[in-house]
């Protein structure tokens, strides 16, 4: 109901889940902002990871970590567009 912390998305691959945490960054492209690459601590940043862009576009590069990987794979970058007020969930292999 109303004020409940848990998020059901029954007919996405979310499952019910409480979030641990909110981050609010206020990127510009006129001063030249933006994210550097990073990992997310999967300890501290539980699934799923939710990104949600409000103001305006933006595009996310995604690419595979592991140093297990064939270098081929891990020089894989996948770019992917969020439009503006778009909302993209992050589960399994993603995250």
């Amino acid at each position: 109901g109303r004020g409940d912390n848990n998020v059901n998305a029954s007919s996405s691959p979310v499952r019910i889940f409480t979030p641990n945490e909110a981050n609010a960054i206020d990127y510009r492209r006129q001063r030249g902002d933006w994210l550097q690459a990073h990992i997310d601590d999967r300890k501290l940043s539980t699934e799923p990871i939710a990104n949600l862009s409000l103001a305006g576009d933006c595009y996310m590069t995604f690419g595979n970590t592991k140093p297990q990987q064939p270098q081929s794979d891990r020089r894989k970058e996948y770019k992917m567009h969020l439009p503006r007020r778009g909302l993209q969930i992050l589960t399994g292999p993603a995250r």
